[in-house]
């Protein structure tokens, strides 16, 4: 029964919106096509290629230039689609979150589309995702090592605070957001460190 209740949450989970295509990514897309375009052996191989057509060797010259475009364009494919391929690998490593919306369904949200007063469903395994108190909690239990250094399992019950970064290790609970993740503690703990860097 417990099984069904747990298969039966994650299938009613809608699937994530993708962004949009970036400016970011066009950036990447236009370095990768410089990258296989502007190198100096292209450069030589067009040169010649001039040179041949020139002295009449036009055959010859279109040829070569074929091959070097086809190189070019292979070469093209190959690599933007390994980034594509490993853009699609980062967004499965993105922390996500279950979030209780306010007619009950759940939706699967990136951490940063966390709002204050959300309400974040906690499972096994789960990585806190924000600042906040709990509304309910059913033996759960957090490790804090990220926040704290201590290693031991801490019991967390309703009304409790519980800090983004800890992990859940037993049992459930519904968090209701006070901080997003960038106010929370240890946002605040990597900001700080990164500045005495």
């Amino acid at each position: 029964m417990e099984e069904d209740i747990c298969s039966s949450r994650y299938t009613e989970v809608m699937p994530i919106a993708v962004p949009r295509f970036s400016n970011r990514q066009f950036q990447a897309i236009v370095a990768i096509i410089s990258r296989n375009v502007f190198l100096l052996i292209n450069g030589i191989i067009f040169s010649v290629v001039i040179l041949l057509a020139l002295f009449g060797d036009t055959q010859e010259g279109l040829f070569l230039g074929g091959v070097t475009v086809l190189n070019i364009i292979i070469g093209c494919v190959q690599e933007i689609s390994s980034w594509l391929t490993l853009e699609k690998l980062q967004l499965l490593a993105v922390p996500k979150a279950i979030r209780i919306n306010a007619d009950g369904t759940e939706l699967q949200v990136f951490v940063e589309q966390i709002r204050s007063q959300d309400e974040i469903r906690l499972a096994i395994g789960d990585q806190v995702p924000c600042d906040g108190t709990l509304l309910s909690a059913h033996g759960l239990e957090v490790n804090e090592a990220l926040i704290t250094g201590e290693s031991a399992e801490v019991e967390r019950g309703q009304g409790d605070d519980v800090s983004a970064g800890s992990i859940v290790t037993a049992g459930s609970g519904i968090l209701k957001v006070e901080k997003i993740f960038a106010e929370s503690r240890i946002a605040l703990m990597t900001e700080s460190v990164k500045k005495y860097s």
